[in-house]
């Protein structure tokens, strides 16, 4: 199954959400560099559920099929 079907409304009851450890193994990055990424919003940034913060599954995915274009406000100057 590709992101593209799995972000399909009928799968919406499947969506997984992962932490750090796991977003960083998808984007090859370190666990330290996905919280400044999401931060500065090049990755997206994720749910905060209470002090944790985990990224849906999907939403990763299909932004990494977008080729990974920054997902938020941009720093600039």
């Amino acid at each position: 199954m590709t992101a593209i079907e799995a972000a399909s409304p009928s799968s919406l009851s499947t969506r997984r959400l992962i932490d750090a450890d796991q977003v960083a193994a998808k984007l090859g990055m370190s666990k330290r560099q996905v919280f400044r990424a999401a931060d500065a919003g090049t990755i997206p940034t994720g749910v905060k559920l209470g002090r944790l913060r985990r990224w849906d599954e999907v939403d990763l995915d299909r932004f990494i099929l977008d080729g990974c274009r920054p997902a938020g406000r941009r720093r600039y100057g």
